[in-house]
């Protein structure tokens, strides 16, 4: 230790230092490290009883002063971030403050950067004596984060004092916030705090994905907890399997994706009791945002637009009557909000019953009412265009139906979002001999009146595709999809006798070749419908619900008359 005054002080007990990675999740990179002091083995390993012995003996702040030096001689991390507790009182002496700013230009040598954490159990200090003393020290670089936010009743009141850069959230709020909506209320307020002055959140104890994912949500990218790293070693890169994701369900990002999933854009979003004067202040800081969506409690409640707040402030007065109001009364609660698995085609509607001739620039998306981010209303027409022109691409001359490609597509989709669904393979019974007695154009007639039934039929969450010839597939997510199939059969097998002169409606068919050249009677026409329901672990991929469709179809091929065989097909591992 440097100075005279340490000969008065004990010599301090063998301390160990360890260092825990603080990781920016948005990024996926590692932003810093805590560095945590601990005593030899016995009654002294543990930092509360080391320093509340060295505390009770009058060498605390000597101990604090000699791990802070061991710390930053330790740290062997380049361009990073060395968060280091200390005492307050620290601080207002100015040896100790000269100590301090020599170790941060120790580490400024190696592109480190000291930030020097507050913590409340300390207590308070003569807040002008403590902020003059930032302020020298920050001169030097050093920064100032005020720890354990809501360990004591002090905390808010040090941060609107001190202004510290960074506030570390204790872990009492973090753990299983993705179950209490209570902790997610007070840490939305605390975030538009931390916006409002310039502040970054640290979220602290984290030790789930499910924890990550929802304070990200929030709007907390920077943590730090034994879900990313345990005290010991340093971390010197995040491994993308610590990036928690969600379920394919909610980030579905495939190139046949016919819902919004993979349109979503990560937009910042602000409770909807911030005040109109920061509002306004983040749109001129955002110029690049046309609206900004307003949440609370992590659920999307509506959106306010520039046009909007702008307008409210250049209005005679209102700088002075609403700045201080929540963007709550001011904002549009009209705005388009959309769960993430809806129908590219669904939105478009909704956006145009809701335009009022003025389409959305872009809307909410959301999982169950949760906000997710934000979709633009350009990326959803061009990805509705692109989706067209590849379905006319890929359609059948004939009917105009989406071919193989699409099909396969569309199931592949659902398999991403673990829909539940039922793929229905069609073929006419008997197409072959109609066809070779009456000939082609005649059997173009009956495959278009199949086409056409199907598509009337059909809900507007189900898919029609035409394979070639007299195949069909269905992709039914209508909950009575057996009867509607049901019902085709019948409706077909009508229509198609009447594509029969009266002699052959009379015998009931037509005499004709068989495959091998004999003659054979064939009945009027009918149609087979094998389908195949498929739950979340119904099938691994469009080629596996292929093969269950066909071996259903084959099974209804079976029927006297034609009609529907519903396969139930075992779960697959």
């Amino acid at each position: 230790m440097q100075g005279s005054a340490a000969t008065h002080y004990p010599a301090p007990p063998p301390i160990s230092t360890q260092f825990q990675a603080i990781v920016d999740l948005r990024q996926g990179r590692i932003v810093g490290h805590e560095a945590l002091s601990r005593g030899p083995e016995g009654p002294l390993h543990h930092p509360q009883a080391l320093f509340e012995h060295a505390y009770e003996n009058g060498w605390g702040l000597h101990l604090e002063q000699h791990c802070a030096e061991l710390a930053c001689r330790r740290f062997t991390r380049d361009e990073s971030l060395l968060f280091v507790n200390v005492n307050s009182q620290l601080l207002l002496e100015a040896s100790h403050r000269q100590h301090l700013q020599h170790y941060s230009r120790s580490l400024a040598s190696r592109h480190s950067r000291l930030v020097l954490e507050l913590s409340e159990q300390h207590g308070c200090c003569d807040t002008d004596a403590l902020n003059d003393a930032i302020r020298e020290l920050r001169k030097d670089g050093i920064r100032i984060a005020i720890d354990d936010l809501g360990l004591a009743h002090s905390g808010l009141q040090r941060w609107l004092l001190l202004r510290s850069d960074y506030v570390k959230i204790d872990r009492f709020f973090c753990q299983y916030i993705d179950r209490n909506p209570d902790k997610c209320a007070l840490l939305s307020s605390l975030i538009a705090l931390a916006r409002h002055l310039g502040t970054t959140l640290i979220a602290e104890g984290v030790e789930r994905p499910e924890e990550a994912l929802r304070l990200q949500e929030l709007g907390i990218d920077l943590m730090q907890g034994y879900y990313f790293q345990r005290p010991g070693q340093l971390l010197h890169s995040l491994p993308p399997q610590l990036m928690p994701t969600r379920q394919p369900n909610t980030a579905a990002e495939h190139p046949g994706d016919h819902s919004i999933a993979s349109l979503i854009r990560p937009t910042a979003a602000l409770p909807q009791h911030t005040r109109m004067e920061d509002i306004v202040r983040y749109f001129q800081q955002h110029p690049e945002l046309d609206s900004l969506p307003l949440i609370e409690d992590g659920m999307a409640v509506g959106a306010i637009t520039r046009r909007r707040a702008l307008e409210v402030f250049s209005s005679d007065f209102g700088r002075e009557l609403y700045g201080r109001k929540t963007v709550a009364h001011f904002m549009e609660r009209d705005t388009v909000i959309v769960e993430h698995s809806t129908l590219l085609e669904d939105v478009s509607y909704q956006l145009t019953d809701a335009s009022r001739g003025n389409l959305a620039q872009e809307f909410i998306a959301v999982d169950r009412h949760r906000y997710l981010g934000t979709v633009r209303t350009s990326d959803l027409l061009r990805r509705i265009t692109d989706q067209q022109i590849r379905n006319a691409r890929y359609a059948n001359p004939l009917t105009g139906l989406p071919g193989n490609v699409p099909i396969n597509e569309h199931i592949e989709a659902l398999l991403i979002s673990n829909a539940d669904f039922a793929v229905a393979y069609c073929d006419i019974n008997d197409f072959k001999a109609y066809n070779d007695a009456y000939g082609y154009a005649m059997g173009d007639k009956a495959i278009s009146i199949l086409a056409r039934q199907l598509q009337e039929l059909s809900d507007d969450c189900d898919f029609v595709g035409h394979v070639g010839g007299d195949d069909f597939i269905a992709v039914l997510q209508s909950p009575d999809f057996q009867l509607r199939c049901e019902e085709l059969c019948q409706t077909f097998s009508n229509e198609a006798a009447q594509l029969y002169t009266a002699e052959h409606q009379q015998l009931g068919g037509i005499w004709s070749h068989d495959r091998q050249g004999k003659d054979a009677f064939f009945s009027t026409m009918s149609l087979s419908i094998g389908i195949v329901t498929i739950g979340c672990a119904g099938a691994r991929d469009a080629h596996e619900v292929s093969s269950l469709a066909s071996e259903a179809k084959k099974s209804a091929k079976n029927l006297p008359g034609g009609g529907v065989y519903l396969l139930q097909p075992r779960s697959l591992d």
